[in-house]
C-alpha cells in the first residue's frame, strides 16, 4: 500500500538521463509511474525496466489516447506531478500536466522553443541581442543568407534538437553539403514521425566565444540559477560538447548572464520547469545560441553534485512534486567531465591523480547516426580551475 506521504510522480517517455531521475525517484521513496511506447526503435534501459516500476505501454504519438490513459491512471493514483523525459515530449507533458491540473506553460512558449527559427524571430522582436542568422530552405537561399551572414558560418536543424546537428562551415562547398545532410536527416524526421512541417535550415553567424551551458529552475517570475557549466567543446567542424566545467567561483559569470537570460525567459513567457540554456559569451557580450525546458544531459547533474554539492536530481523531484528547493552549496570545488572516446583517453583517466570517477560503458554509446560512439566519462576534481583545466586540455589536447 502506498504510504500517504509518497508522491507519485508520472514520467512521459523516459530517455537518457531522465532514466537515471527514475532510478533516484524510487531511491527517494517517490512512487515512479512511466509511460513509454517502449518499442524497439527506443526501449526503456534494462535498469529501469528490471526495477518494481508501473509501466503502461502506449504509442506516444497518440495524444488523445494518452490523455484516455492518464485518465485512467489518475483514478488508481494521486499525481504530484508529471516530467518529460526529453525535450521533445515537452508539448505532450504539458497536456497531461494541464489534464490533471498541475502547472505548465502555454503552446505559445512551447512552440517557440520547440522551432529555432521561431525561437530567435521572438528574441529579435523584443530586441533580445543575437547572433545573425536566416532559415533557408534551398540551396540558392542558402547561398544569398551567407551573403548576409558570412563565412564561416553555423549551420543547424531548425529543431530545436541534439547539438549533434550543428556543424561549422567555413566555405560555400562545406555549407552546400552540411545543409544537404541536414535537410535529408529533416525529410526522414517528417517521414518517420508522419508529420506535416515544412524541412529547413538555420544559418547563423559564427563568433568566437567561450559556450556556457546555465541549468536552473523557473517558477512563475522566480529564476533560480544554479550552475554556469563551461562547455569544451569539438575540435572538429561541430559544436559537440566533449567535456563540461563548473567552476567553484563563478559569482562574475553568474552576473554576466542572469541579466540577459532573465530577459530571453521574459519574451519567450517561460515560467515553469527546469531550464538548460546555451549561452555564448562573446565580443558583443552573452548570446544565446539554445534553450530547453527539462533535465539537464551529458552527465552536467553529477558535475553539479561534484562541484557544488547540490543533488540536482533531487531538486528536480522537489520541483514536480511542489516541494522547496534546496539549492544551498556545500561544497566550492572545480569539478569537470570528459566523455572519451579513444581507448587511448581511457588509459589516461586511469593514470591520472585528478580522475576521481570513471564509468565506461558495456557497449559504445550511440545516440544517433551522426553522434560519435563513447567509450565512457570521467570525472576530475581540483581545488584550482587552471590546473583542473590543464589536465582536461592535456587529456583531449585538441579540444577548443
Amino acid at each position: 500500500m502506498r504510504n500517504h506521504t509518497q508522491k507519485a510522480l508520472l514520467f512521459i517517455e523516459p530517455v537518457s538521463s531522465s532514466s537515471k531521475l527514475i532510478l533516484k525517484a524510487q531511491e527517494k521513496r517517490y512512487d515512479p509511474l512511466i509511460i513509454s511506447a517502449n518499442f524497439n526503435q527506443q526501449p526503456l534501459p534494462n535498469e529501469v525496466i528490471n526495477t518494481s516500476l508501473t509501466i503502461f505501454q502506449i504509442n506516444i504519438k497518440d495524444h488523445r489516447a494518452v490523455l484516455d490513459l492518464v485518465e485512467k491512471i489518475s483514478q488508481k493514483f494521486h499525481v504530484d506531478g508529471v516530467i518529460p523525459g526529453a525535450e521533445q515530449y515537452t508539448s505532450l507533458t504539458n497536456q497531461v500536466a494541464i489534464y490533471l491540473k498541475k502547472p505548465g506553460l502555454t503552446e505559445e512558449a512551447i512552440s517557440q522553443i520547440q522551432r529555432k527559427d521561431a525561437l530567435y524571430d521572438c528574441l529579435k522582436t523584443h530586441h533580445i541581442p543575437l547572433l545573425s542568422y536566416e532559415r533557408v530552405i534551398t540551396p540558392e537561399k542558402l547561398k544569398a543568407a551567407i551573403q548576409h551572414v558570412g563565412l564561416p558560418c553555423v549551420l543547424k536543424s531548425t529543431r530545436n534538437i541534439s547539438s549533434a546537428t550543428i556543424k561549422i562551415a567555413n566555405t560555400l562547398e562545406e555549407a552546400l553539403q552540411i545543409f544537404e545532410a541536414i535537410m535529408h536527416q529533416e525529410e526522414e524526421y517528417k517521414i518517420s514521425e508522419d508529420i506535416a512541417f515544412q524541412p529547413s535550415v538555420l544559418i547563423q553567424e559564427y563568433m568566437e566565444g567561450t559556450i556556457y551551458s546555465v541549468e536552473g529552475f523557473l517558477n512563475n517570475k522566480l529564476v533560480s540559477i544554479v550552475s554556469v557549466t563551461e562547455k569544451i567543446l569539438s575540435p572538429e567542424l561541430d559544436l559537440t560538447p566533449i567535456g563540461y566545467i563548473v567552476r567553484s567561483e563563478n559569482e562574475k559569470l553568474l552576473i554576466h548572464v542572469e541579466s540577459y537570460l532573465k530577459q530571453v525567459l521574459s519574451a519567450l513567457k517561460l515560467n515553469h520547469g527546469p531550464f538548460q540554456a546555451d549561452i555564448k559569451l562573446s565580443e558583443k557580450g552573452p548570446l544565446l545560441t539554445e534553450i530547453f525546458i527539462g533535465f539537464p544531459k551529458s552527465q552536467i547533474s553529477t558535475l553539479i553534485g561534484h562541484a557544488t554539492g547540490i543533488d540536482y536530481y533531487d531538486n528536480v523531484l522537489k520541483f514536480f512534486s511542489n516541494q522547496p528547493l534546496y539549492l544551498q552549496k556545500t561544497k566550492r570545488l572545480n569539478a569537470g567531465v570528459a566523455f572519451l572516446h579513444t581507448h587511448n583517453t581511457l588509459e589516461a583517466c586511469l593514470e591520472n591523480p585528478h580522475v576521481t570517477e570513471i564509468e565506461t560503458y558495456d557497449k559504445e554509446e550511440k545516440l544517433n547516426s551522426s553522434i560519435k560512439q563513447k567509450l565512457g566519462h570521467a570525472f576530475f576534481l581540483h581545488k584550482d580551475y587552471e590546473i583542473l583545466k590543464q589536465q582536461f586540455v592535456t587529456l583531449l589536447p585538441h579540444s577548443r
